[in-house]
């Protein structure tokens, strides 16, 4: 069932298109195979920065986090990330490294039941613990992404259907002005 794909990256690439300027070159970060890469069949280039080890998709290029980091993208994916990593400011203030004027990153995580209303009786509730170490409001994204030098260009709650079901995510757009 996950190895599926999204079936909302329609939606996903009708919230960034908006501010993407002309045909980018993407870096997709914990991007998997990029099978759920945006505009990943009308980029200029796709490189996928994943520690899966799994083949990338026809047209798609894996890339080291050396590599990635000597390159300049007009577009990053970190989608479903943050949630699994220990530091996830050190995650985000690698990938600004990434990016120059002009670049976008979006970001795209769950906004767990934990974190909405009720939330006593949603920790009573939540039975599996052993994936996501990191649970985010919008407030605590706002406040991560501005910490790391991040401007938040757009920001909002969806309730999109997923491999497993419907699901509330967050999408995140935001640019670093370089200085």
């Amino acid at each position: 069932m996950l190895n599926e794909g999204i079936s909302y990256l329609d939606q996903v690439e009708a919230f960034i298109r908006p501010r993407l300027n002309g045909v980018p070159l993407i870096l997709d970060w914990g991007g998997d195979t990029g099978k759920n890469t945006p505009f990943k069949n009308e980029c200029k280039q796709l490189h996928i920065y994943d520690i899966s080890g799994k083949n990338a998709i026809e047209g798609a290029r894996r890339v080291s986090k050396q590599e990635a980091l000597c390159q300049k993208y007009d577009l990053i994916v970190c989608s479903h990330v943050l949630e699994h990593v220990p530091f996830p400011s050190d995650v985000l203030l690698e990938i600004r490294d990434c990016m120059k004027t002009g670049s976008l990153l979006y970001i795209e995580l769950p906004f767990e039941a934990i974190m909405q209303d009720e939330v006593a009786k949603q920790i009573l509730a939540k039975r599996h613990w052993h994936e996501h170490i990191n649970f985010f409001s919008e407030s605590s994204l706002v406040s991560l992404l501005n910490a790391c030098g991040y401007i938040v260009v757009e920001i909002k709650t969806e309730k999109l259907e997923t491999p497993i079901g419907l699901m509330s995510v967050f999408l995140i757009l935001a640019s670093y002005e370089f200085h």
